[in-house]
């Protein structure tokens, strides 16, 4: 784990609880396998101006939380983190969404009619 950090080009000086604790964490999570394309990926990643990133934005999580969501997003991607929704989870939404339209153009007749009513 050490060497994800130590063997990437520009982070041998990330060697700090916070940003060992993300990676560490990446790497356990399943979702980044550990290997050459890692390597090669983390090349490409500067870990202290993430930190830096994660001083400036911290707000109630740690910098190891944030490093590693960062992280995680960064190297397993959108794809493998975030499912997709199965076919009837989208006809839910869409007939939420429908039924949701339909009760404010009912609200909107309502209120217009009570208008009328008032003048």
């Amino acid at each position: 784990m050490l060497r994800t950090i130590v063997d990437s080009k520009g982070n041998a000086g990330a060697l700090q609880s916070d940003v060992i604790t993300a990676v560490s964490t990446v790497l356990r999570s399943g979702h980044v396998e550990a290997g050459t394309a890692l390597f090669e990926t983390m090349d490409s990643v500067d870990l202290l101006e993430l930190r830096r990133w994660a001083q400036a934005v911290q707000g109630k999580a740690t910098l190891d939380e944030i490093l590693s969501t960062v992280l995680l997003f960064r190297l397993a991607g959108p794809e493998k983190l975030i499912p997709k929704p199965t076919t009837k989870e989208v006809a839910r939404l869409e007939r939420n969404a429908a039924l949701k339209a339909v009760r404010e153009r009912k609200k909107k007749i309502r209120a217009a009619g009570d208008r009328q009513n008032a003048a």
